[in-house]
């Protein structure tokens, strides 16, 4: 597959890139710059802040490394952002142990416990770190999807689902949950520090089954889907730093 679409880029230049000798600013002819003000391709370090309510906080030593050998990633292109504790990307009990967890706890819900969690901004409408200039900050929908190395069966909030903050990037199930629960804050502190947290502290809450499929009872009359998305109180606040 891999020989044949270098030979079809060769026998049609039609479907060659641009001359970057007579278009030197098209995105494909400049390398990602982490200028104020410029677009940004980069790995952090993160740190998960200690606040009063503890509804999230780090198992290990307090700084979170992007790492390949570990499955994390925490990356950050364009309009997109990634803190991923597991980047094998699987909701099975024997790959749980082999992620890097964070702990959280629901309020009212569960205690703390250890979950690996994939954190992301909205795809369509995202936030280019890059972009924010020192001291500037933006908003931007995101959400947080987590499993906490129990066999999944059925649908079960405490144990895998999603928070969304503003909006998913799966179509929205419930837009009303999500607006209430609203985006969340970045503020760029410096040229190579971010800060991310939630500004209502809320969090909409869905409950997922083992296909990764969203309960909501539009979706599955005909199934047991008795946990709709719920209103939490949720609070977070992470702290990246550019590698």
């Amino acid at each position: 597959m891999a020989i044949a679409v270098f030979v079809l880029g060769h026998a049609n230049p039609s479907l060659a890139g641009p001359s970057c000798l007579k278009k030197p600013d098209h995105p494909n002819c400049t390398d990602p710059d982490d200028g104020d003000g410029e677009s940004l391709k980069a790995k952090f370090d993160l740190i998960i802040e200690m606040l009063d309510n503890e509804n999230i906080n780090d198992e290990g030593s307090g700084v979170i490394h992007d790492s390949s050998k570990d499955h994390v990633q925490i990356s950050g292109s364009g309009p997109g952002f990634r803190f991923d504790t597991n980047g094998q990307n699987t909701s099975k009990p024997s790959r749980f142990e082999r992620a890097r967890w964070v702990i959280m706890s629901f309020t009212g819900a569960t205690p703390s416990k250890n979950f690996e969690i994939d954190f992301r901004f909205n795809q369509t409408n995202g936030l280019d770190l890059g972009l924010l200039e020192e001291h500037e900050s933006g908003t931007v929908a995101a959400s947080l999807q987590y499993y906490g190395g129990d066999p999944v069966t059925g649908f079960n909030a405490d144990n895998y689902g999603i928070l969304g903050f503003g909006a998913l990037n799966a179509p929205n199930p419930n837009e009303t949950c999500l607006t209430d629960a609203g985006k969340i804050k970045v503020t760029r502190n410096t040229e190579t520090r971010w800060t991310l947290e939630s500004v209502s502290d809320q969090a909409c809450q869905f409950a997922k089954d083992a296909n990764g499929n969203i309960c909501t009872t539009e979706r599955f009359a005909d199934k047991i889907c008795n946990v709709e998305p719920e209103l939490i109180d949720f609070k977070f606040k992470f702290t990246i730093v550019q590698q």
